[in-house]
């Protein structure tokens, strides 16, 4: 009878360690696929950046043209009723 309780026992142990080691190995491919995420989204957001310098700078452009071509209407039309 002891030996049967043994036996279980030693079973039971052997099956709580099997399901912790993988337990343990999911937890890894976890972690290597929200490294493999993360690295992913920061590449994301680096273009992401990029594009808005690259958007900010074309609005300076932008808006300096803008104010040349106001500044050119209004020396027309200053001229227009000298």
């Amino acid at each position: 009878m002891e030996n049967k309780k043994e036996e279980t026992l030693a079973e039971k142990y052997e099956e709580i360690n099997r399901k912790i080691e993988e337990i343990i190995n999911e937890q890894i491919e976890i972690k290597k696929l929200i490294k493999q995420d993360k690295v992913a989204l920061m590449k994301r957001i680096n273009k992401i950046q990029e594009y808005n310098e690259i958007d900010d700078m074309r609005q300076q452009l932008l808006d300096r043209k803008i104010d040349g071509l106001l500044n050119l209407i209004k020396d027309m039309n200053d001229n227009l009723y000298i």
